[in-house]
């Protein structure tokens, strides 16, 4: 657990970067502001400098198609959040975006090192409408340079898993599988922040261990100021406190408790147990029930002479390959045995369960979260 010490200092640290924050809101570029409000739209003075900046744009079309790719990048951010936008912002960011694909030199060397512009374009991307036939051999277009500056350019340092992010939502390559560097505090928060808000790309049940917590909790406060000298760190690492603080609090009132779920799991086993007897039950009746004709038949046969009990053996026969007949019609199977049992064990395995309120989907949700 985080000492009482820890836990303070982290308060404080919060509160400072919390402030550095705000007071540098005024400054950044739209796509970073923009990534900023991504990870952090709870802050309130952050949607209204977004709201400012949207109305800039719509009031100012050309800055995105001429004013270089961190308004295309900005776009992107906001056509991906849950924020109103004008009608025309899909059609500015596709315009946008063709022409950065037409510039070279310079230009574009500066864009294939910026991961977070790179992220805000493609998930951009991934959510835009797509109208017409034009604008899909745009973003068609668009996709292949994007995943090639991804593959043939670095990242920067500690941004680089948003690149691999990007990349991901693209073509689910599953470059977000490597591991990061733990060794830096800055790649330790983002990480934390990427599995948060796409939890999509990882593996279901893929979880940090306690050993990463604990190494970040001590890098950050040991970490000197001048690790969160930019916005974007400092967010980064708000966020990434805030989400491992959630965590601590779930972690300790929400656990559930061991034995009530042991407990759960044995009254689970024993409805298997049952609903197996009782399948075997239901499977041996009907043939019981053959059992029983074929033993009258025989006797019938001593009794009448095979030479009256003939036609009846034919006509039971016959019966019984119609019935069969008649079953594959109405469920497209075959009589077999184990498949009727594990049809049987399947129906009284659901009965059994919703007679005694047993809800399964729950149980297994207290599985994993035990685990």
């Amino acid at each position: 657990m985080v000492s009482i010490n820890a836990s303070y200092l982290l308060s404080e640290l919060n509160e400072r970067l919390g402030v550095s924050l705000n007071e540098s809101l005024n400054d950044l570029e739209p796509h970073i502001f923009a990534f900023i409000h991504k990870i952090f739209s709870s802050n309130k003075e952050l949607t209204d400098v977004l709201h400012k900046e949207i109305k800039r744009i719509s009031e100012q079309e050309s800055i995105v198609v001429y004013g270089g790719y961190q308004n295309v990048a900005f776009l992107g951010f906001v056509i991906s959040s849950e924020i109103p936008y004008p009608d025309n912002f899909s059609k500015l960011f596709i315009d946008g975006l063709i022409r950065l694909i037409g510039r070279s030199g310079s230009g574009i060397d500066l864009i294939k090192s910026d991961d977070i512009a790179l992220l805000g374009i493609i998930i951009g991307l991934t959510k835009i409408d797509i109208e017409s036939i034009q604008i899909q051999s745009q973003v068609l277009e668009a996709q292949n340079w994007l995943i090639n500056i991804i593959a043939t350019s670095n990242g920067h340092n500690w941004t680089s898993r948003l690149r691999d992010l990007a990349g991901d939502l693209l073509d689910q390559k599953g470059r977000l599988r490597t591991s990061p560097d733990t060794s830096d505090l800055l790649v330790c928060a983002l990480e934390i922040v990427i599995r948060k808000f796409w939890k999509s790309q990882f593996l279901p049940g893929e979880k940090l261990t306690k050993e990463f917590y604990i190494e970040f909790i001590q890098k950050l406060l040991l970490a000197h100021e001048n690790t969160f000298n930019e916005p974007e760190k400092t967010t980064v690492c708000l966020q990434a406190i805030d989400i491992l603080t959630n965590e601590i609090a779930e972690t300790f009132f929400d656990k559930p408790n061991k034995a009530a779920v042991n407990l759960l799991g044995k009254i689970k086993s024993k409805i298997e147990i049952t609903a197996r007897r009782q399948a075997r039950i239901l499977q041996i009746i009907p043939f019981s029930i053959m059992l029983i004709i074929y033993g009258i038949l025989i006797a019938l046969v001593f009794k009448k002479t095979w030479d009256v009990m003939e036609q009846w053996t034919f006509i039971v026969g016959i019966g019984i390959l119609v019935i069969e007949h008649l079953i594959f019609i109405a469920t497209l199977q075959e009589i077999n045995p184990k498949a009727i049992y594990e049809k049987l064990l399947e129906y009284r395995t659901k009965q059994l369960l919703k007679k005694f309120d047993f809800n399964l989907n729950e149980y297994e949700e207290l599985m994993y979260e035990q685990d």
